[in-house]
């Protein structure tokens, strides 16, 4: 089992809602989740400039840091309780692909996956397009 320390970070001018962005952070100890956040902080210009200026460029962020313990789910997304069942098997693999980027953990990485499916089906489509330019 594993502690989790979530960071959500939220636009302001799109509100608390959902997270533009989150990252997880797993540990055998809650001092271990802690360090590889701050080893983040240290190389992750974005994460950095949110958490302690509240700012990256033209963007206002709001990180909310919060620590998860062992067993909890990690709720707060729009697809919480939603079935795996219910999305396209390609479209969940791609997107837990994906946000394996941001947490060593493939359940929590199906997680955000599922809550970014909830809020538009074809988004890691639309992401892979973005992400070409």
């Amino acid at each position: 089992m594993y502690w989790r320390l979530v960071v959500d970070i939220f636009e302001m001018s799109v509100g608390y809602e959902y997270p533009v962005v989150r990252h997880v952070f797993t540990g055998r100890t809650a001092d271990e989740a802690r360090g590889y956040f701050q080893a983040h902080l240290e190389t992750d210009e974005f994460m950095r400039d949110c958490v302690e200026r509240r700012r990256w460029r033209d963007v206002v962020c709001a990180p909310v840091v919060r620590l998860v313990p062992p067993g909890e789910a990690l709720l707060g997304g729009l697809g919480d309780y939603r079935d795996p069942v219910a999305f396209d098997p390609i479209e969940l693999f791609v997107g837990t692909v994906h946000e394996l980027e941001h947490t060593s953990d493939p359940a929590i990485a199906r997680e955000i996956a599922i809550d970014h499916l909830s809020e538009d089906a074809n988004y890691y489509q639309k992401l892979q397009k973005l992400e070409r330019y």
